[in-house]
Formats: structure tokens, C-alpha cells, sequence
């Protein structure tokens, strides 16, 4: 394996036939407790997105519960849920988005402390943040 970091959309990119030296590697089987990885993007839709927040806490929510996505780029994702919201602040957050949008992320995860020089070009998820809303309730 060349020492090349894998990409948040090398498997994606995998299943479409795409990508240079990532195409001939496989997939990486390190877990992000030992990676600085932000997010990890699957070539198959998922039911759940895992939130992994710096202290340790993880949050799983169904990807059927989504009642409604925003992207701004200045702004960072926003997810609707039934009885939260969901904000997720950083840079280059387009490609998460739409595979947001596709169900194509199992999780996403605040860096670890000491960790703040994201990769270059690569997305970047600086902070995930759960409000929860009264029933009846929108955003």
C-alpha cells in the first residue's frame, strides 16, 4: 500500500471505477478511533449515521428520520430530524452533503483534541452539534 491516507470517497469512487492508486488498493480496515478521519463514505446506502463526538459520546441516527437536509457553505450541513437538529460545521462539506443526501455516510466524527490541521483538499468536519426541539416543533 502506497502511504497515501485514504480518502472519505476512495470507496466510492472504488465502486464507480474512478480514482488513481486508490482504485488498486483496498479498503482501508482501520477503525477511526486510531484515524483522524472526519467521516467515512460507503459505495452502499446505509441505515444509520453514526455521530462520533470528541468526548467519547456516539449518537446513531436513521437516515429514514431525516426530514430535511440544508448546505451552506459558510454555514456547514444542517440535519432535520423529527426531535433535533443536526449541525455539522467545517470545510469543503459539499462532497459530504451529497453523499449525505445518498445515504452513502456511516459516520461522522469530531477530530480529536490536538488534531485541527485538516487534510488539503480533503473534507473536514470541525464540529457536530445536537439541539434538540420541542415536538410540533421546525427548523
Amino acid at each position: 500500500m502506497s502511504g497515501r491516507r485514504e480518502s472519505i470517497l476512495d470507496p466510492y469512487r472504488r465502486r464507480r471505477g474512478q480514482g488513481s492508486d486508490a482504485a488498486a488498493s483496498t479498503p482501508s480496515t482501520q477503525s477511526s478511533d486510531e484515524s483522524p478521519e472526519s467521516a467515512r463514505a460507503l459505495p452502499v446506502r446505509q441505515t444509520m449515521l453514526d455521530l462520533r463526538f470528541v468526548n467519547g459520546d456516539r449518537m446513531a441516527v436513521a437516515y429514514i428520520d431525516l426530514r430535511a437536509m440544508r448546505f451552506n457553505p459558510s454555514e456547514g450541513i444542517v440535519l432535520e430530524l423529527a426531535t433535533r437538529t443536526v449541525t455539522i460545521t467545517g470545510r469543503r462539506l459539499k462532497q459530504v452533503y451529497e453523499l449525505l443526501t445518498r445515504h452513502h455516510i456511516s459516520y461522522l466524527a469530531e477530530p480529536p483534541d490536538g488534531f485541527a490541521s485538516p487534510t488539503q483538499g480533503k473534507p473536514f468536519v470541525e464540529k457536530i452539534t445536537v439541539t434538540e426541539r420541542a415536538e410540533g416543533e421546525h427548523g
